[in-house]
């Protein structure tokens, strides 16, 4: 693989192996409309700072991590999950520090998300090749793809009165967007063949291709040096826009939000196709095949995230009680969005000094999330703490911020 591929996979994974390729769905508590700051009570507020991180993936669990594939059953029941269902995780984390001073709000956001999608013939090729079991495996659709940045978030939301009781409000938050990797790889031919008649002769014919940031000929000496170098030459820059409208009525309020409309432009940017095909002969540790390799630098491309959908409502039961109603869909597959719709509910409380508390649940694809917030008002000083899980442990999430708030 090219050096600059590497860099790129390397600056993209940097923050996310600490979930441990697990990816983050919808939660009830980031519900993030610009529009409700035209109903903000903060006259100043310093986020210092605001960290999350999250993941899941849709067929292992924490249990999977200490597997014995030679205990009976185990290798058979991996199988069975693996029928005809591919593998796909999203995966998210930001830093993010920022000054809100009544209805606007300037953060600063470092971010990286991606996600992943496995065939089901790849993890079924390395299971049964132990075994040398007779298989022909077709690996066509495995994809990775992964973004790292930092945005520059201003929003502003502006209240309407309706009537006595009833208000309306509107928001937009507009980023402007320093992109610093990119990574996008798809495998386009993936067959392999394993012939249990002859043990030493597989047949092979795998291609990808991939589309990553181009990074300097000269090789950074350390880690330190290649992340100043993407701050200082960042080859992807751009504008995104965040729209959001609430409605707001005595007991009752209601949001929606429309995420990620614009464009990413980059520059200097790599795709790969790498091909390997033939027939692979075992001689100890020698496998000779044939392979193609060829590189092309592009000079500019243009990146749309997917775009999502988020809408909640929230009726307060009584006194400082609310309950709470979302739904999070986004319109296409990747980087670290699910196009699968994520149901959620849960309850908050929220009395007027010292604590905030709140539980939530959601449905996504087939599993339970699990998730709950306490945030301490400490006079001008607060902290958020909020944690969650999906399924078995399948997914996880946790994020906490310190601020100061008057």
């Amino acid at each position: 693989m090219a050096r600059s591929l590497r860099y790129s996979i390397v600056v993209a994974f940097t923050l996310i192996f600490i979930i441990c390729c697990t990816a983050g769905s919808a939660w009830g508590f980031t519900y993030d409309n610009p529009a409700e700051a035209a109903f903000s009570n903060t006259r100043f507020e310093l986020v210092l700072p605001y960290i999350s991180f999250g993941g899941h993936n849709n067929l292992f669990t924490v249990n999977d991590l200490d597997l014995d594939l030679e205990q009976p059953g185990v290798k058979a029941d991996i199988l069975a999950r693996l029928d005809e269902n591919d593998f796909n995780t999203n995966f998210a984390t930001e830093l993010k520090a920022g000054l809100t001073i009544g209805r606007f709000a300037l953060q600063v956001r470092p971010f990286a998300s991606g996600s992943a999608q496995m065939d089901y013939g790849l993890p079924k090729l390395i299971l049964l090749e132990t075994d040398r079991t007779n298989a022909d495996h077709n690996l066509v659709g495995s994809k990775l793809n992964a973004l790292t940045g930092t945005s520059l978030d201003l929003t502003y939301g502006h209240p309407f009165t309706l009537s006595s009781n009833s208000h309306l409000g509107v928001g937009v938050t507009l980023r402007y967007v320093r992109g610093y990797s990119l990574v996008k790889a798809e495998v386009t031919r993936g067959t392999v063949v394993f012939n249990k008649e002859d043990l030493e002769k597989t047949e092979l014919d795998v291609e990808y291709r991939s589309l990553h940031t181009e990074f300097p000929d000269k090789d950074p000496t350390s880690a330190s040096q290649l992340i100043q170098s993407l701050f200082q030459n960042p080859s992807g820059t751009g504008f995104l826009a965040d729209l959001g409208v609430v409605y707001d009525h005595d007991r009752f309020r209601a949001g929606l939000a429309l995420k990620n409309i614009g464009v990413i432009k980059w520059n200097n940017l790599r795709e790969d196709s790498y091909r390997c095909f033939g027939e692979i002969t075992e001689d100890g540790f020698d496998i000779d095949f044939e392979e193609q390799n060829k590189e092309t630098r592009i000079p500019n491309y243009s990146l749309s995230l997917p775009l999502v959908l988020q809408a909640q409502g929230s009726y307060r039961l009584l006194g400082n009680l609310y309950w709470h109603l979302g739904l999070e869909k986004g319109f296409a597959d990747g980087w670290g969005i699910s196009s699968k719709p994520c149901y959620q509910t849960g309850l908050e409380w929220r009395p007027r000094h010292l604590l905030r508390l709140a539980g939530n649940l959601s449905y996504q694809d087939g599993a339970l999330g699990y998730d709950g917030l306490v945030e301490l008002h400490l006079f001008c000083f607060w902290l958020n703490l909020h944690l969650g899980w999906v399924g078995e442990g399948d997914g996880v999430y946790a994020a906490a911020m310190t601020a100061l708030h008057f």
